[in-house]
């Protein structure tokens, strides 16, 4: 029994997260956003923009990971967390290059010879058994299995240290700087320290430790023409208020009043407001903040398509109606305001 245990810990570790675990949130501002910032990206990977799909899930830690062919999946912490639009065009140049390497489908190149270690070591570890040397076969099985994990974790730093240079290249392709993906890296290297993960042995790990990603791509990103170039300032109006959209989404109350106190009146403090506004139970003052909102553009569909929400779910149907058509009308071409 304790060798079955020992193989099924084995294959769980060597098994990618379930992108099940989290819940989806959908969004058409986001999505569309998604789409806009990655585009010169795609292109510089070679893919198709009509085959990568970008998700956003409902999770606080930082991440962003690639499964399922060319989806994409961006937690909400890791938007939350950024502070800029190039920071996350540098996730995304990272996890188009796991795309564009077909990593998922050379998963197997991995877990193959990893998975025949560990056969290896559990028929070795049962001849022992049978032979009345049970301490020498857990002796073998652990050996074995600590080969088998060693051999898989070597192959996911080499695959991730080569996505490192691959999202370097579409970075410079699509003359985005690298300084995001560098100031992003060192958001992960101080979560690292926070929670104390050892930064002296990185064997033990599935990908490098950011310090030493760091150390590799600054050598990259400084010589690159395109290091010194400012994040594109519409880019990071947009990116600002998917933010606060965002926050006011997942975030308490509380700690959204905080972040984005009465009195600041930009689109993404109006935002977060009135989400966290609706989402406690406030519908007078959620409607203050998106008609707030909407005055600052009153043919902004995704403006338009917030005030109407909040008509709707607060039972005032009528006069939700002619506020959403008007969301229609100015983005036909968005299924989420049309349904």
């Amino acid at each position: 029994m304790r060798i079955l245990v020992s193989l099924l810990a084995l294959a769980l570790a060597l098994l990618p997260g379930p992108a099940w675990a989290q819940s989806i949130l959908r969004d058409a501002e986001t999505e569309a956003f998604f789409r806009e910032i990655s585009r010169p990206l795609i292109d510089a990977a070679g893919l198709d923009p009509r085959s990568v799909q970008f998700v956003l899930v409902g999770d606080p830690s930082i991440n962003a990971f690639v499964t399922g062919g060319q989806n994409v999946f961006i937690h909400s912490g890791l938007i939350t967390a950024a502070d800029n639009v190039n920071e996350l065009q540098g996730v995304i140049a990272h996890e188009l290059g796991h795309i564009a390497a077909g990593h998922n489908v050379r998963f197997g190149e991995g877990a193959g010879p990893a998975s025949k270690i560990s056969l290896l070591s559990l028929v070795g570890a049962a001849l022992a058994v049978a032979a009345g040397a049970g301490e020498a076969g857990m002796a073998i099985l652990g050996l074995g299995t600590a080969a088998a994990q060693g051999k898989f974790l070597a192959f996911t730093r080499d695959q991730e240290s080569r996505t490192d240079q691959a999202g370097a290249v579409f970075l410079s392709k699509a003359g985005i700087s690298g300084k995001g993906s560098i100031a992003f890296f060192r958001k992960l290297q101080g979560q690292e320290f926070r929670l104390a993960i050892p930064q002296d042995n990185e064997y033990a790990r599935t990908h490098p430790l950011s310090s030493t990603r760091v150390a590799n791509l600054l050598s990259v990103y400084e010589k690159d023409p395109a290091w010194n170039t400012p994040p594109d300032k519409a880019l990071q109006a947009k990116f600002e208020r998917i933010k606060g959209k965002l926050i006011g989404f997942v975030e308490e109350p509380p700690r959204v009043m905080q972040q984005y106190p009465e009195g600041t009146n930009t689109a993404a403090a109006l935002y977060a407001r009135a989400y966290a506004w609706h989402r406690s139970g406030h519908p007078d003052q959620a409607m203050t903040e998106a008609a707030r909102l909407v005055a600052l553009n009153p043919y902004d569909p995704y403006y338009l398509e917030l005030e109407g929400q909040i008509l709707l779910e607060s039972g005032k149907v009528a006069n939700s109606l002619p506020v959403l058509r008007r969301a229609v009308e100015r983005a036909p071409f968005e299924p989420m305001i049309i349904t």
